[in-house]
């Protein structure tokens, strides 16, 4: 489904975030071949929403689905977490103000440096969801 009609390739851009030189979170993500090329100066020096800005992408929609994971091996060592251990996975799609699907980002997060808030109103319906590291 990410994929529009005619679509036939993807950008795949990996990226291992740290917090106080520990790794927290593994992040690949996933956009249509036209946005691109980003190089890797560009990748290392802006965010991807600052990139996407820059070529003039307005997100406006998303779906984040949140749930839990076991590290494989190559998880483990990006995150220097034993194999197996606990993980958060997080997916995202965000789509842009005309619906088209932008990026499809998922995230695998060491479970100390991640929280998820959400606001719930009286009649239980979701506010906000705020990933917090």
């Amino acid at each position: 489904p990410f994929l529009e009609a005619g679509e036939q390739r993807l950008l795949k851009v990996t990226r291992l975030r740290s917090s106080r030189q520990a790794p927290v979170f593994h992040v690949v993500t996933c956009l249509p071949e036209w946005l691109g090329p980003f190089s890797r100066q560009e990748l290392e020096r802006r965010s991807l929403f600052e990139l996407l800005s820059a070529r003039g992408i307005r997100l406006s929609t998303g779906r984040q689905i949140v749930g839990a994971t076991l590290a494989d091996p190559v998880l483990a060592g990006r995150l220097q977490v034993p194999v197996g251990a606990a993980l958060m996975s997080i997916r995202r799609l965000h789509r842009d103000q005309q619906g088209r699907p932008i990026q499809y980002i998922d995230l695998h997060a060491v479970p100390e440096y991640f929280e998820l808030e959400m606001t719930i109103d009286p009649d239980g319906e979701v506010d906000s969801g705020t990933p917090v590291a």
